[in-house]
């Protein structure tokens, strides 16, 4: 298998990956600090100031990376596999 190939096909994963993540389809969750006030407000978000849905989780795109490598070397242990089989 030519090299371009392989890395073409082990991109897929983070591609899709990326794509998911910029889409939104996995939002990370917003903590919450503290009850809400006397007054009847709704609590304040802990470390960021947008709302709990806006935030996209970088988890995503680990688990990309992660898969992307995986095929890869996959392929390549495969790969080396098949040329060891040739030569012997």
């Amino acid at each position: 298998m030519k090299q371009v190939t392989v890395f073409k096909i082990s991109a897929l994963p983070v591609l899709l990956s990326l794509l998911l993540w910029l889409s939104g389809a996995f939002p990370a969750k917003t903590p919450v600090s503290g009850p809400a006030t006397a007054d009847g407000a709704s609590p304040t978000a802990g470390w960021n100031s947008t709302p709990a849905g806006n935030t996209r989780s970088p988890l995503v795109l680990g688990v990309g990376i992660f898969c992307s490598l995986g095929v890869h070397f996959a392929l390549r242990f495969q790969e080396s596999l098949q040329e060891h089989a040739r030569t012997h």
